[in-house]
């Protein structure tokens, strides 16, 4: 790797350069700008801090992650908080520049620099260069770059803020703020960059690169790589980066290179090293040992103003963030969702078709015993080997053969040979794969399966209670104390109730398994005690006498219960008048004109039951806009439950098991009732909310839409969606966008079309929130890209599903496993490489994309 001090005079060969950098450059002291993380990590210890005891946030909290970017954590906080969350920016306006600062400020002076572009809010280089008596342009909001007239940078230094700056908050553009319409580099910003690149070498500073994965900026550098002149990207010595920058600078990679220096020793280094006379005595490299103390009093100050600007922020946001994001942070959260990562990966495939061709097994070898063809020892032995296989479909592939060898060895009489026995044996030994390994799963599942055999037998009432308790020990068990016996000796304390009649045998089932739930909850970190916060929420949001606050307080709880409205959802589902309810509308009717509507009716009651507090604000204050927002709040719990009310499960699984996209469908009676209700408010939604929650909108009724089969709404919703993001899938688009339109004209058989948007849901693959079913519109896309040989060449195919597939270069991370889709593009792939002349997909997608 070059050295940072070697690359100067060569980079300056021509007619100067420009530094793109980001906020590495403001962490030397005196400046002693927090790194991303740290900075992350303040201010979210200090917005946990200002929770109650009461609220149950997590003791467990651990906001650092390797395997996340600090830009991403910073996501939800920056939807939800809005202009609020960037007041914490003012904290980086407490101390000097550095000089890093002051070396940009007289390379400008010199004329060599031409133009800085910085991700930073804080203003240490216009500090910077206000001392050095540099005329500069400040552009920062898009009407500035608009002004701009390109032939001026000639005659005046400029300085580009494509985040914005603490000096306008309102500016301020979170990289992760998927909702900000100028995140990534806005027309008016990449017209002009696009020109400095074309002009000038780029030096990169201080800046990881990372949000350079968003989809605007890959799309950008696709644009602009091959007019580029030259990249420097410096790194510090033994600096490693996970950032893909071949794959981001594709069209460029011949004009990019790395450089090594640190920051701002080397910089200085480099600028001394010049033939240019530039003076750098005031230029100050401060000694790590005198470092110490500058951060250490920077660091203060910033933590005092955090838990003052936390203390400040409303309840109802306050309240919202803890209730859906403080689990998110829980050690014990981040270790559960390792365990059923590594778990799931070690499982087979289970489709429709597999079952179904394993039953067809069954019945082929019933023929051929029949037909005399297989003997009964024989038929006997492959019989018990497919049921076994069909027992142990959810269980660890890696597991699977072992066990075998256990049943076919009877290693454990009573369980092993006892068929009955036997599969709640497998049962268990599933359930407790995700805390032990196999010897312990299995010593486990053989204790509980025998206890509970042996509770069958006596089948008195305390066998009765017994019974439950066993058949709750394989989800109870866990190698924390902590999180088993508390649970467990609950369980047994309710027994007693049960022996002194105090509960009957239903009370006593539904008891328990609250228990079962709450030590769930305890599994992830859920700590938070919902349903009372949640209530305390909604009164707070009741009293606000701002009708301008209690909307924006209402996006905020429209937020919240987005994220965890499946949890509430789960407490109402164990109440028994809702699921009085909600079974009359879920049976099978043999006659559809008797279908209970006024059920419907009253689910729809329940739902909202908890907002009655609201539903009378609203009342008072007669505000259309307030009303659809209460109203989204509630259809969005209908859109977790309409696919089971009169679905076609058959259809859905077909799709899945053909690595389709896998619709969603209900009764239709049960889709009239809800748009006959929505249709009312749709237009006016679409145009008086604000543009995250119209993307709420869209992906609520886009799922009534979809289950009702209602196509030309669906088109609307999603033209609409994309309307709000240029006509690009973006992080901010729903998942189901525009996933389930491609997906209708796919079965309609209106290729053309369905490819149109699968293509688009294929640009978005890569990103942050990748589109529902990621891997089934891949495999269709390509599928339908190969009916066109005309506009798309094998090897044009083979790069697609090599870029967007996760056994090659895709999105890994929120790679999905068990999707037939999945295989049937690697299939396809090593078919298409075949045919291309190469032995296998790997060997062709290698070679055909050079990474």
């Amino acid at each position: 790797m070059d050295k940072l001090v070697d690359i100067f005079t060569q980079m300056l060969k021509d007619d100067g350069f420009v530094i793109y950098c980001g906020a590495g450059i403001s962490i030397p002291a005196p400046s002693c700008c927090p790194s991303w993380w740290t900075l992350t990590e303040e201010i979210l210890e200090a917005f946990f801090n200002r929770a109650p005891d009461e609220w149950g946030v997590p003791k467990d909290i651990m906001i650092y992650d390797e395997n996340k970017q600090p830009e991403a954590v910073f996501e939800t906080f920056a939807n939800v908080l809005e202009g609020k969350f960037y007041q914490i920016f003012d904290s980086l306006n407490v101390t000097e520049p550095n000089g890093n600062h002051k070396l940009i400020a007289k390379l400008a002076k010199s004329g060599l620099l031409k133009a800085c572009i910085t991700t930073n809010f804080d203003i240490f280089i216009e500090r910077a260069l206000r001392e050095e008596n540099v005329p500069f342009k400040l552009l920062v909001e898009n009407a500035d770059y608009d002004q701009f007239n390109s032939n001026s940078i000639k005659e005046t230094f400029i300085l580009c803020k494509i985040h914005g700056t603490i000096e306008n908050p309102d500016t301020i553009v979170s990289v992760a703020s998927a909702y900000k319409s100028n995140k990534g580099f806005s027309s008016p910003k990449a017209e002009l960059i696009g020109h400095l690149l074309s002009q000038f070498p780029f030096l990169f500073l201080g800046y990881s690169g990372y949000d350079f994965n968003h989809l605007n900026y890959r799309r950008f550098w696709e644009r602009n790589g091959p007019k580029l002149k030259a990249v420097y990207w410096n790194m510090r010595p033994n600096e490693t980066n996970t950032v893909p920058f071949k794959e981001i600078f594709e069209t460029s990679w011949n004009k990019f290179t790395f450089v090594e220096g640190d920051l701002p020793l080397d910089f200085l280094n480099s600028v001394n090293n010049l033939e240019e006379q530039i003076n750098t005595s005031n230029v100050d490299v401060v000694p790590s040992e005198q470092s110490t103390n500058f951060f250490k009093e920077a660091k203060t100050k910033r933590i005092d103003f955090f838990k003052e600007w936390a203390f400040k922020l409303p309840l109802a946001h306050t309240l919202g963030l803890v209730m859906s994001q403080a689990f998110l942070f829980s050690s014990q959260f981040k270790d559960y969702m390792q365990s059923l990562k590594e778990s799931q990966a070690d499982k087979n495939t289970v489709t429709y078709s597999s079952s179904a061709d394993m039953s067809n097994q069954l019945v082929e070898l019933g023929t051929r015993f029949g037909q005399g063809e297989v003997t009964l020892e024989e038929y006997q032995k492959e019989t018990n080997r497919i049921n076994l296989l069909m027992s142990m479909q959810h269980i660890r592939k890696s597991w699977q053969n072992q066990i075998l060898d256990y049943i076919e060895a009877n290693k454990y009489p009573g369980v092993t040979d006892d068929m009955s026995t036997r599969s709640m044996w497998l049962s268990y030994i599933m359930q407790l794969s995700m805390n032990y390994d196999l010897v312990e799963s299995v010593q486990h599942a053989t204790e509980i399966a025998l206890d509970y055999k042996k509770a069958m037998q006596v089948y008195d009432k305390n066998a009765q209670a017994d019974m439950l308790i066993v058949g709750f020990k394989a989800t109870l068990l866990h190698p924390k104390e902590e999180l088993f016996k508390p649970y467990y000796d609950k369980l047994f304390a309710l027994k007693e109730k049960f022996m002194n009649d105090e509960l009957d045998y239903t009370q006593l089932s539904t008891e328990m398994s609250k228990i079962i739930q709450e030590q769930s909850k305890a599994k992830l970190g859920m700590t938070v005690p919902l349903e009372p916060l949640a209530k305390k929420l909604i009164e707070n949001i009741s009293q606000i006498e701002s009708d301008e606050e209690f909307i924006e307080a209402l996006e905020v709880l429209l937020l919240t219960m987005d994220m965890i409205g499946s949890w509430l959802m789960g407490d109402l589902m164990q109440q028994k008048s809702f699921q009085d309810h909600y079974y009359k509308v879920t049976v099978k009717f043999e006659n559809d004109a008797d279908f209970p509507v006024q059920e419907l009716e009253a689910m729809d009651q329940q739902f909202r039951i908890i907002y009655k507090p609201i539903k009378n604000r609203i009342e008072k204050m007669n505000n259309p806009v307030a009303k659809i927002l209460l109203d989204l709040i509630v259809v969005a719990r209908w859109k977790d439950v309409i696919q089971s009310i009169g679905g076609a499960q058959e259809d859905f699984s077909k799709q899945w098991d053909e690595g389709r996209y896998p619709l969603k469908h209900t009764h239709p009676k049960a889709y009239e009732y809800h748009k006959e209700r929505f249709s009312e408010w749709l237009n006016t939604g679409m145009t008086d909310l604000s543009h995250r929650v119209i993307q709420k909108l869209v992906r609520y009724v886009m799922g009534l839409a979809e289950a009702g089969r209602d196509i030309e709404l669906i088109e609307l919703l999603t033209k609409k969606s994309l309307s709000l993001t240029e006509g690009l899938v973006t992080e901010a688009t729903p998942q189901e966008v525009p996933g389930v339109l491609a997906a209708y004209r796919d079965l309609e058989g209106k290729k053309e079309e369905a490819l149109k948007y699968y293509t688009m849901a294929l640009d978005a693959m890569k990103s942050a929130v990748p589109p529902m079913y990621q891997e089934a519109i891949l495999y269709r896309a390509v599928s339908l890209m190969n009916e066109f040989p005309e506009q798309y060449t094998k090897k044009e195919i083979l790069k697609t599903i090599g870029k967007l597939h996760p056994t090659f270069y895709g999105n890994q991370q929120y790679a999905s496993t068990g999707s037939p889709a999945t295989d049937l593009a690697v299939q396809m792939a090593n078919k298409l490489a075949k045919e291309e002349g190469y032995a296998n997909a790997n060997e062709a997608i290698e070679s055909l994309l050079g990474y």
